[in-house]
């Protein structure tokens, strides 16, 4: 057993590199888990930072100065996140809360249905279990609403906190952009002289996420536009709402799937009844979910590291558990990078 564990360890960690590198990431990992709540607008800060990076990368290859280029992306973050929090953030509170109140009546609606199912399929369907599922539903939503209400209510010592965050994060941001240069530096200070390893680990990280966050950004925008378009086709409500939580569930497969579908077919059964043309929306939402995973997913993540079905679960519950809401949204990121450094990490050839 002994000389298993030393033969894995050389095999792994003979590059000193290698094992600065582990060090390195556990005591990251660590940081952050700690420090998650405390410095949680830098952390956010630096995720906008990278990710705008690149623009700032592109107009500096079409010979724009860098302060220039860091203003001009800063600006556009900056406008789309004053429209995100002043225009789109009430839209979808406002719809949230009419949708909220419509929930009863769509129970009652869904309890009409089932006795009528039950009164054509007796066999299948109880009323026992007709109302089982009513009473639950109301429990569910009574439960929730409370649950909503103290959540208000509870936030309020909070609003300060956030609009501090509001003013700091695009602030720190913007730093980051205008002293890449000098805050890279001063990074590299702190790091190893030989570096080989560590470069060519983060040129394969760099590639994969900057593969992965474009790919997803293209597909919230066309899977957001395409349930936008469906939805005002049928005179729908909650178009805003809906829509966005269809182009968000892209980030986190197949479970996003599930969860945006049960709101976006109950609306539309609600409105449309158990009509025509309701089959008609159903089947072109199956339509747009379909295309989204067998067309626009294998186009748009052709060059992206592949990760399996299982791992993406296992990735949304084990930094779901660690990062909240948040690490549901990021699981995939995160287990993108795990992979990127995994292909990239040194193995010895040497055996004993």
């Amino acid at each position: 057993m002994l000389t298993y564990v030393k033969s894995w360890y050389k095999r792994y960690f003979s590059d000193p590199e290698a094992t600065m590198l582990a060090i390195f990431l556990v005591l990251a990992i660590g940081f952050i888990y700690i420090s998650s709540d405390l410095l949680a607008p830098v952390f956010a800060a630096l995720i906008i930072a990278y990710l705008l990076q690149s623009g700032v990368n592109f107009l500096n290859r079409l010979g724009l100065a860098h302060i220039y280029s860091s203003f001009i992306v800063f600006t556009a973050f900056l406008g789309l996140f004053l429209v995100c929090l002043l225009i789109l953030l009430p839209m979808i509170w406002n719809q949230f809360l009419s949708l909220f109140e419509e929930l009863p009546k769509m129970v009652g609606k869904l309890e009409a249905l089932l006795i009528t199912l039950q009164a054509r399929f007796p066999e299948y369907i109880s009323k026992d279990n007709i109302e089982l599922i009513v009473e639950l539903s109301m429990d569910g939503i009574k439960t929730h609403g409370k649950e909503l209400l103290a959540v208000s209510l509870a936030s309020i010592p909070n609003i300060i906190k956030y609009l501090v965050y509001i003013v700091l994060i695009p602030l720190i941001v913007f730093f980051m952009l205008k002293d890449s240069v000098v805050l890279l530096k001063f990074s590299k200070r702190f790091l190893p002289k030989k570096r080989k390893t560590l470069a060519k680990i983060w040129c394969e990280v760099d590639m994969q996420i900057g593969n992965y966050i474009r790919g997803k950004f293209v597909e919230f925008l066309i899977m957001t536009i395409a349930t936008a378009i469906l939805l005002l086709y049928f005179d729908l409500p909650y178009v805003v709402l809906l829509s966005l939580l269809v182009g968000a569930s892209v980030l986190v497969p197949y479970l996003g799937a599930v969860v945006c579908t049960i709101p976006t077919v109950s609306v539309g059964a609600y409105y449309l009844g158990m009509d025509t043309e309701f089959y008609y929306f159903l089947t072109y939402y199956t339509i747009t979910q379909l295309m989204d995973a067998n067309i626009l997913v294998p186009i748009l993540f052709s060059n992206a590291v592949s990760i399996h079905p299982l791992a993406i679960i296992v990735s949304v519950l084990f930094f779901g558990g660690m990062f909240g809401i948040w690490g549901v949204f990021f699981a995939i990121p995160l287990a993108v990078f795990v992979k990127a450094v995994i292909s990239a990490w040194p193995i010895s050839s040497n055996k004993e």
